[in-house]
């Protein structure tokens, strides 16, 4: 059985909404309904970085622009042109799987993975402290691999892969 977390689909952007909960939506829907969401809202402010920037790389892609300036202005006061982030996002479904055997989303299959696994858990935490890399102030809690969900791995995922040296 093939183990699927399709980053289009499932819940996995920490948002505020327009009236200041919180909540997790698809990267589909933070892109398809921007209006609704106030804020992108995790604890790290890498993570909130790091999609910031997913997201404008996916816009511009789909959307091919802005053109200009006064378009860039139309698209953040009236909403971005739907269909074409849509049809961008069909297209390209498949590439969106945290854990697609051949091609995972932004990582090398697990084949290919040559690191012991704290070590792993340090690039994708660096705050915490394991035998990799200690640290002088130590205030990060311990944390288990096992219990990284989907969703908290993706974000931590799209971070390491725009900070990371």
């Amino acid at each position: 059985m093939s183990v699927s977390f399709n980053l289009l689909d499932r819940p996995w952007v920490p948002v505020t909404t327009a009236d200041g909960v919180y909540r997790e939506v698809s990267l589909g829907e933070a892109l398809l309904r921007a209006d609704r969401y106030r804020a992108i809202a995790d604890e790290s402010p890498l993570v909130v970085a790091a999609l910031h920037r997913l997201l404008l790389a996916v816009l511009h892609r789909a959307l091919q622009g802005p053109e200009n300036l006064r378009q860039a202005c139309e698209w953040y006061s009236g909403g971005f042109p739907s269909a074409p982030i849509e049809s961008y996002l069909a297209r390209w479904h498949h590439r969106f799987n945290l854990f697609d055997e051949k091609e995972p989303f932004y990582q090398v299959p697990a084949g290919q993975i040559a690191e012991a696994r704290e070590d792993l858990l340090s690039r994708l935490l660096p705050t915490l402290t394991t035998e990799a890399n200690t640290r002088v102030f130590d205030w990060a809690t311990t944390f288990e691999l096992e219990g990284l969900a989907p969703a908290r791995a993706s974000r931590l995922l799209v971070a390491h892969q725009t900070f990371a040296l």
